[in-house]
């Protein structure tokens, strides 16, 4: 082991990329939270474009899969054993490089390209050394000497996607096309009409969608907020709300709408993720914190108003047509909840405290500002209803 370890420091970068007629089976080892797997698509499209015979999978966390089950650019999803989002979001470290070690000897031999968008980059640069893949390409967050294709320190100034691009580029591939996809099956859509006709909305309605709900109280905006948007939105638009959200965020919604005179509809704790999206794509509006949400309604093509924390760049300089971000930067950065947070992510991927909502810039954002980013989304291409004699 220890001489093949030696060997990859010696190994240079390469110049062209792999050789395309040596690449027959790609793997993609991605990591990160629900919003960077859906960011990844346009990555796995560009892979599927260049080598469109080979096979294509995908190592993710058990209960992120559901971004990739009807994804057309990959043949198969392969669970990530090490990380378990549905059970076991924090893994104890014996036990993780034990399922590591599995992991990888069921892969060993079958693949002759992995490729690592993860912002865990230790864990996926040595199962990409373990699984024996000639060419591995990969970011330098950790054992970055076992790639054959080393890219450095992640530059955090970078977008996701950006830094994808870099990935493609060291495979000889041209730069991604942004666009975001999300597929989903036609009984999520059957779902999403069912649920709708349960709460009695009728077609033509305008549907604007309030999401809430963080892993991150940090990233969360004021509940008293929410209410007073809603019901403002309500007013000027005749607009049917939906809150969307996951089963933990349910006490949230029901927080939000006790608040608010014109009751929404909630679809929060109902849906799986491919209903979520295929109710999204009913929306005429998002309005939303950073969570997996606005990159599923860019990907449906709905327009996003994003209220975003201090000194968090990633969205500001998405390349999406369709997103507007809210924020506020007067407090300066880091701010104390910013270090706060990449602390504690290092023993959980949750942090739930209600004093802590509207921290980290996201009180400073008015309901004002939100009104004025929703006119701008969807005022101009819809009018307000009451102009129109309705």
């Amino acid at each position: 082991m220890w001489k093949m370890i030696q060997r990859q420091r010696k190994t240079r970068r390469l110049s062209s990329g792999p050789d395309p007629t040596r690449v027959n089976r790609v793997l993609v080892i991605a990591r990160g939270g629900f919003s960077d797997m859906l960011r990844t698509v346009p990555l796995i499209r560009s892979l599927r474009h260049h080598y469109q015979k080979a096979q294509i999978s995908i190592v993710v966390a058990i209960g992120q899969d559901e971004v990739f089950c009807n994804c057309p650019y990959i043949d198969t999803i392969i669970p990530d054993i090490t990380q378990d989002q549905s059970i076991d979001p924090v893994v104890p470290r014996v036990r993780k490089v034990l399922r590591l070690v599995r992991l990888a000897a069921k892969l060993r031999g079958r693949f002759d390209l992995v490729i690592g968008p993860s912002f865990e980059g230790a864990t996926a640069n040595l199962l990409a050394f373990l699984v024996g893949a000639q060419y591995r390409i990969g970011f330098d967050a950790g054992l970055g000497f076992l790639l054959s294709t080393n890219l450095g320190p992640i530059d955090h100034e970078l977008t996701i996607d950006e830094r994808n691009d870099k990935l493609l580029e060291a495979a000889g591939i041209e730069k991604a096309e942004p666009r975001l996809e999300m597929h989903t099956a036609a009984e999520d859509s059957d779902y999403t009409e069912a649920l709708l006709r349960r709460h009695r909305v009728t077609d033509g309605e305008l549907l604007v969608g309030l999401h809430a709900g963080s892993d991150w109280s940090c990233q969360q905006w004021p509940i008293d907020r929410w209410a007073r948007l809603g019901d403002e939105l309500t007013d000027r638009y005749r607009a049917k709300l939906v809150l969307t959200g996951s089963y933990d965020e349910i006490e949230l919604a029901e927080q939000i709408s006790s608040l608010m005179a014109n009751k929404p509809v909630s679809a929060v704790g109902d849906t799986t993720l491919g209903q979520l999206a295929a109710l999204i794509s009913r929306f005429a509006l998002v309005i939303a914190v950073d969570s997996i949400v606005p990159s599923i309604a860019l990907a449906k093509g709905v327009p996003v108003v994003l209220l975003c924390r201090s000194g968090h760049t990633q969205w500001r300089r998405a390349p999406w047509k369709g997103l507007k971000v809210l924020y506020n930067d007067s407090l300066g950065w880091p701010t104390w909840s910013a270090e706060c947070r990449v602390d504690k992510q290092r023993t959980t991927t949750r942090c739930i405290v209600p004093e802590d909502i509207g921290i980290d810039g996201m009180g400073l954002i008015t309901v004002q500002e939100v009104l004025e980013a929703a006119d701008e989304q969807i005022g101009s291409q819809r009018g307000i209803r009451d102009d129109n004699g309705e």
